[in-house]
């Protein structure tokens, strides 16, 4: 799990699906696939909710 965790940020802050996946297989095994699939699976969790878009606009017309 921890492997896991670790790959998102590397990724994320520049180094490459390959290198990430050589710098974690000094741990455990792993290839650059899993790798990109951890980092999606990271940033769908972390991703930021959206804004509502307002279907409807209440103007007030008084003087």
């Amino acid at each position: 799990m921890e492997l896991k965790v670790l790959a998102g940020p590397l990724y994320f802050f520049g180094l490459s699906l390959r290198r990430t996946s050589e710098f974690l297989s000094l741990f455990e095994g792993i290839s650059h696939e899993s790798v990109r699939i951890y980092y999606h699976r990271i940033k769908k969790v972390l991703k930021k909710p959206e804004k509502r878009k307002r279907r409807l606009i209440a103007i007030d017309e008084t003087n």
